[in-house]
């Protein structure tokens, strides 16, 4: 956790570099504040907050929380990254903007003393590095369902119920199986049966490859190799409201 003050007044002002963590040889990093003046009336103005890795060569995926600490020590104006973002060493990633005249709204709140507190929290994803990358196999401890007996259904697709069109391809799969794993998928097929009256459902914005990582962890609760497609697959999961999924790749 990182927090950095500007005094009114000052237009651009940089942060001391520090750590993730205590831990030696950790990453480093610094926050800018910027004060881009459009008018000399304040209240246009625009405040910007940037954020800058400072490590090695190598890049680094993180997440983030910004927020302004309010007078009475309240967290306010919270911005929180979804996804990790991927930090390149040095580059300047702009964390969001506040116009300056929504904190001038209520000044004794938000610039107590004429100060404006800024907290950032940070959350690194640890990334191990091999010279010939190992197929991974990982399985969540608990379950409602038992998905070992699936995985015949799944290399198989023996008595499917519907067709998933992912570009110009078709991928067989049971209805009742996604219907039950995802609300996205229920409401998507229903609604397609409902409208078009046939087992063939269109998925957009999402490779082959990926739809059958996200099929594959519904049928078996597995994912293999998924160390290649992490990031990709963390945002369908997200999409398709899967949040087993989410953190299996988050790990």
């Amino acid at each position: 956790m990182n927090s950095s003050t500007y005094r009114a007044g000052d237009t651009i002002i940089k942060s001391p570099v520090f750590p993730t963590s205590n831990e030696p040889g950790n990453s480093s990093w610094h926050l800018k504040i910027n004060i881009q003046k459009v008018s000399d009336y304040i209240y246009d103005r625009t405040l910007s907050i940037t954020l800058t890795y400072c490590g090695s060569d190598q890049n680094i995926k993180a997440k983030y929380s910004i927020c302004v600490i309010d007078d009475e020590k309240n967290r306010q104006f919270i911005w929180d990254s979804i996804t990790y973002h991927n930090f390149k060493n040095c580059e300047e990633f702009k964390l969001r903007e506040l116009k300056v005249g929504e904190l001038y709204k209520e000044r004794d709140k938000y610039l107590p003393d004429d100060t404006l507190t800024i907290s950032l929290k940070l959350t690194e994803l640890i990334v191990h590095s091999y010279t010939s990358l190992p197929t991974t196999e990982l399985r969540l401890g608990e379950s409602k369902q038992t998905f070992d007996d699936l995985k015949d259904l799944f290399d198989s697709k023996e008595g499917s119920d519907a067709i998933l069109i992912v570009g110009n391809k078709k991928i067989p799969a049971h209805k009742t199986l996604l219907m039950n794993q995802s609300n996205v998928f229920r409401e998507m097929l229903t609604s397609h049966q409902k409208n078009n009256g046939n087992n063939e459902v269109n998925i957009p914005d999402i490779n082959y490859d990926i739809c059958e990582k996200l099929l594959e962890f519904i049928y078996t609760n597995n994912v293999t190799n998924v160390d290649e497609l992490a990031g990709r697959l963390y945002e369908v999961a997200d999409k398709h409201q899967l949040p087993a999924l989410k953190k299996l790749c988050e790990e």
